[in-house]
């Protein structure tokens, strides 16, 4: 009898995450279709975003950037995508 109840609960949660998962993404489709963003990774833009600090300007000091940004789409909502940045000090 205990077994049993162990398969429901498994079950039961299996069910809620299995929900949860299709609805952030019918949220997240429906909110990108409504707005001005690009609907998949493949349409996003690649332009550069102007944040990193000008190499040039600063080549007589060593540089460490760390960014970390969300993945794209639900993903986002469980997962981060980063980047280390290492620019050399300039002799």
């Amino acid at each position: 009898m205990e077994g049993m109840k162990y398969t429901t609960r498994f079950a039961t949660a299996l069910i809620a995450v299995l929900a949860l998962s299709l609805g952030l993404s019918i949220a997240e489709v429906s909110r990108a279709s409504g707005g001005t963003e690009p609907t998949s990774w493949r349409t996003a833009p690649r332009y550069s975003a102007g944040i990193a600090p000008d190499p040039v300007e600063l080549a007589d000091t060593a540089i460490a950037l760390v960014y970390v940004v969300p993945t794209y789409g639900w993903r986002g909502y469980l997962a981060v995508h980063s980047r280390i940045v290492l620019n050399r000090r300039s002799v």
